[in-house]
C-alpha cells in the first residue's frame, strides 16, 4: 500500500473510487441508462454511497453532472 500511494498519491481504494467515478462521468453522458443503472454498472450498491463519492470528487451530484454535461453539449 505504501508504495503503492507513494506511485499514485492515493490509497488503492481511492485509486478504485476514482477510476470508477471517471467512467459513471463517461456513461452518464448517455441518457439511455438512469444514473442507478449506471452506478450498479461500475460497481456501487448503495446509492448514498455513491453519490457521496461522486460528489467528494466531482464537486457535483450525478445528475448535476449530467444535466451540466449535457447542456454543453448542446451549445
Amino acid at each position: 500500500q505504501r508504495r503503492f500511494k507513494k506511485h499514485t498519491h492515493y490509497t488503492p481504494i481511492q485509486y478504485l473510487q476514482h477510476i470508477r467515478i471517471e467512467v459513471t462521468k463517461r456513461l452518464l453522458t448517455d441518457k439511455e441508462k438512469t444514473v442507478d443503472e449506471v452506478m450498479w454498472d461500475v460497481g456501487y450498491e448503495d446509492s448514498h454511497h455513491f453519490r457521496s463519492v461522486f460528489r467528494s470528487i466531482t464537486g457535483k451530484n450525478p445528475h448535476a453532472y449530467r444535466n451540466c454535461f449535457a447542456m454543453s453539449q448542446s451549445l
